[in-house]
């Protein structure tokens, strides 16, 4: 939306995702590294 907003062009599909991948390829290695905690699930436990 930001992009859209400051170029009044829409992002094309293949571009967005390519991005999502991107975004999930950093979180994925930074949770490897356990620089980041991801928590899945419904649970009621907070991580910090």
């Amino acid at each position: 939306m930001i992009y859209l907003l400051t170029t009044g062009v829409t992002p094309k599909l293949p571009d967005v995702e390519e991005a999502q991948m991107k975004i999930v390829n950093v979180i994925r290695s930074l949770e490897d590294k356990g620089e980041i905690v991801i928590s899945r699930g419904q649970s009621d436990e907070m991580m910090v």
